[in-house]
């Protein structure tokens, strides 16, 4: 999110190097850490309870369905529930060091993981980490939703991620998928 300095480095398995200039930041990541932060003051409307699997049980009425996180939860599951047609889900979790979470599961409100994830919640859904130095996401799931990582670094050990990603720090994919 700074200014670009000298020429950047792709480094892919195997030692094949790319010398590439980086590119100007498409996003400004000051307003998007401010937006994040804002983001994470907003009150739950939901409960999270559980580990295997973790449930994020939505109020059922709101079209803002925010949950907060607050430690490193291992799950073999994450599941959504009570989440109405066409609500937007943010997900704050508010660490400030390093968050590791794993998921060998998703599914919806329908119940459905993996590929049959309901696409369009999928694009209304946000993981939010305002203040995280270090993001670690990993487990066997197919990740659902966008990632913002507004002032760290993210660590992908995923099969896939289903949304946008937004990292302020570096990004490390080590997937094996």
């Amino acid at each position: 999110g700074g200014s670009s300095v000298g020429v950047g480095q792709v480094q892919a398995r195997g030692g094949v190097r790319y010398q590439t200039p980086p590119p100007a930041p498409p996003v400004d990541f000051v307003r998007l850490a401010q937006r994040s932060a804002y983001w994470a003051t907003l009150p739950p409307t939901g409960t999270v309870r559980g580990q295997h699997p973790m449930v994020l049980q939505g109020d059922g009425q709101s079209a803002l369905q925010v949950f907060h996180l607050r430690a490193d939860l291992p799950s073999g599951g994450l599941r959504l529930k009570d989440i109405p047609a066409g609500a937007t889900v943010l997900i704050n979790h508010l660490g400030t060091q390093t968050v590791s979470l794993q998921y060998y599961d998703m599914s919806d409100t329908a119940g459905h993981g993996g590929f049959q994830f309901d696409t369009e919640l999928t694009r209304r859904m946000l993981w939010n980490f305002p203040a995280a130095s270090l993001v670690k996401l990993g487990g066997g799931a197919q990740w659902q939703g966008s990632v913002l990582v507004a002032q760290g670094a993210l660590y992908n050990a995923l099969p896939g991620l289903n949304g946008r990603v937004l990292v302020a720090g570096d990004l490390t994919q080590d997937g094996q998928n």
